[in-house]
This record gives structure tokens, C-alpha cells and sequence, in this order.
């Protein structure tokens, strides 16, 4: 896991960022003989085909996984921003002049990527997180990079 974290680390500034897309990436490992982990590759764009039946399963699992983290990315942004809206309503009733800078800020934070506590995953199948841009230092990497490896 510590080998993931940091190749996301060193490579976060060329993903996209964009919240309504979602990339899956293989990543190529190898253990030498004193079991130490070894780098090889990581496709950006890994073929979608099943093997055996084994692998088709895990192949079913992962797309269903990805699939049902963006739903509910979007199912806890809609609710916020409807949250929003709903107050940007609110305040804008009687008001002479409509505060857009102050509401454009608030949507901007709202419409981040998030977990809403009823929409969090409930267990991680093929999957685990790694990185969470809501937080800071190490625990942007949920513990698993160290302090001093983070700048």
C-alpha cells in the first residue's frame, strides 16, 4: 500500500481532476526472491478482459466498485448543492442585492468530491482508498505514508 500512496503521490499532478470522471489504472509489481516489492509498470489504460472465471469475477467486482463510488459522489454532491440552493434561496428573499461572490464560493466547496455520511462506502470490495484530498499532511494518505515522506 505504501508503494501505491506514493505513486499516486508523485503522479497526482498529471491526473485530472475533474469530479465527474473516474480512471482506473493496473499496476505492475514483482517480488524478488528476499520478498522485497519491485515497481515494473502502470498501465493507464488496462484491457478489460476476463481470463478465467476467477478473474472475471474480480474483473465484474472492480467496474461495479468503481461504479458505485461515482454514484455516490454524485448522489452526496446533489445533495449538498440542493442544500445550497435551498439556503441560497433563503438569504436572497427580500434582499436588495444577491451576494454571487459569497454563493459562488460556497458552490465551489459544496460540489467537491465527498462522501455525505449516508451515501460513505460501506466496505471496500476490490478497492481500498489511499488518498483523500480533504484532509492534510499524512493523513491526505490515511496514515500510510510517513510524515517525512510528505512535502
Amino acid at each position: 500500500m505504501q508503494a501505491i500512496s506514493h505513486l499516486a503521490r508523485i503522479a497526482e499532478g498529471s491526473l485530472l481532476r475533474q469530479s465527474n470522471l473516474f480512471e482506473i489504472f493496473e499496476v505492475d509489481f514483482m517480488l524478488d526472491d528476499n520478498l522485497n516489492l519491485w515497481f515494473i509498470k502502470v498501465n493507464e489504460n488496462p484491457k478489460y478482459y476476463a481470463q478465467n472465471s476467477v478473474s472475471e469475477g474480480k474483473l465484474f467486482e472492480m467496474l461495479n466498485d468503481a461504479f458505485e463510488i461515482q454514484y455516490k459522489l454524485y448522489r452526496s454532491r446533489m445533495k449538498r448543492v440542493l442544500t445550497l440552493i435551498e439556503d441560497m434561496y433563503i438569504d436572497q428573499e427580500g434582499a436588495e442585492k444577491p451576494q454571487l461572490d459569497f454563493w459562488r464560493k460556497q458552490y465551489q466547496i459544496e460540489s467537491m468530491n465527498g462522501f455525505e455520511p449516508e451515501f460513505e462506502m460501506e466496505s471496500f470490495g476490490s478497492w481500498m482508498p489511499i488518498l483523500d484530498r480533504t484532509q492534510t499532511g499524512s493523513d491526505a494518505y490515511l496514515g500510510i505514508i510517513d510524515d517525512e515522506c510528505i512535502f
